[in-house]
């Protein structure tokens, strides 16, 4: 999936904008000490970082271009 429909998915996700179209005593279920949507916000937020994480530890592909140019002109 590319890069940037999963950190709108995420995005989407932690943003509790939706909150408002469920009935009201699904928001405030506690999960883990905390109202629901404050541990889906929290959720969605870890799931960000970690993808913006993931990406940034792969090499992108200017790198590999330039790494390559480098090999062939030694």
């Amino acid at each position: 999936m590319p890069h940037r429909l999963m950190i709108l998915l995420f995005s989407l996700i932690a943003l509790p904008w939706y909150w408002s179209f469920l009935p009201l005593g699904w928001a405030m279920i506690p999960v883990a000490g905390l109202p629901m949507w404050a541990f889906v916000a929290m959720a969605g937020s870890f799931g960000v970082s970690v993808h913006t994480a993931m990406v940034f530890m792969k090499p992108w592909e200017i790198e590999d271009d330039d790494s390559r140019a480098e090999k062939e002109s030694s």
